[in-house]
C-alpha cells in the first residue's frame, strides 16, 4: 500500500509539476532574465551621470520583482518620483505613450520614493498609481526608500537615462519634456547601438 501511494505521489508530482522550463525568458516573470549574463555587474553608485546604475531590487505593482540587471541590454529611461507630487503625476500621464513611442529597445520604469505624506511607498501605491494612469510599464516600490537616500533625490520628479552596460547617461533633477526624454533616448539607442539585446 505504501509503495503504491509513494508510486501515484512521484505520477502526480512528473504530471502536475513537469518538467523545468530552461527558457530563461519563460521564467522570468513579465521582465527580461538575462541574469545570468550579468551577474558580475554591481555598482553602488550614487546616481551621478557616467557612474554606473546601482544593482537595485524592487517590486513592481503586480508584485514581480524586478532587478535592475534585467535591463541591461536595453536604454533605460528610470522616471523617480512621490505620489504627492504634482509635476510626478503629469510625468506619469504620458509615460505609457512614452514606452510605446521608444519601441523594445528601451525601457521606461517609475520608482515611486514616497507615498501621498511623504513615507515609504508600498505596493499598493504602485498599484494605484498604474491604475490612475494607466500604466502598462512597471511601476516600483521604493519600500525602504534605499534609493531614496543613495541617489540623493531632491527634485521631483528625477529623471535617469540609462545605457545597455548601466552607465548613466543623462540625470535630470527635474522634469525632462516628453520631446527631450525621447531626443535623449533616441541618441543613447544610436550611440550604444552595438551594446544593445538583439
Amino acid at each position: 500500500m505504501l509503495k503504491h501511494c509513494l508510486l501515484n505521489s512521484a505520477i502526480f508530482l512528473a504530471i502536475g509539476c513537469g518538467a523545468a522550463d530552461n527558457d530563461p525568458q519563460k521564467n522570468a516573470g513579465p521582465y527580461p532574465d538575462f541574469l545570468s549574463e550579468y551577474q558580475d555587474y554591481s555598482a553602488d553608485g550614487t546616481g551621478e551621470v557616467g557612474e554606473s546604475m546601482n544593482a537595485f531590487v524592487l517590486t513592481d505593482q503586480h508584485g514581480d520583482e524586478l532587478d535592475f540587471r534585467q535591463l541591461l541590454g536595453f536604454v533605460t529611461v528610470i522616471d523617480v518620483g512621490a505620489v504627492w507630487c504634482v509635476p510626478c503625476q503629469q510625468s506619469a500621464t504620458t509615460a505609457q505613450a512614452l514606452q510605446d513611442e521608444l519601441g523594445d529597445q528601451s525601457w521606461v520604469v517609475q520608482v515611486l520614493v514616497q507615498d501621498a505624506t511623504g513615507g515609504p511607498p508600498g505596493i499598493d501605491d504602485a498599484e494605484e498609481w498604474a491604475d490612475r494612469y494607466g500604466l502598462e510599464l512597471p511601476v516600483l516600490a521604493d519600500e525602504l526608500q534605499e534609493n531614496l537616500v543613495q541617489w540623493a533625490i531632491f527634485a521631483w520628479p528625477t529623471a535617469f537615462i540609462v545605457a545597455p552596460d548601466g552607465e548613466i547617461l543623462v540625470r535630470s533633477d527635474g522634469a525632462l519634456t516628453d520631446e527631450q526624454i525621447v531626443e535623449l533616448t533616441r541618441d543613447a539607442l544610436q550611440t550604444h547601438a552595438s551594446e544593445l539585446r538583439k
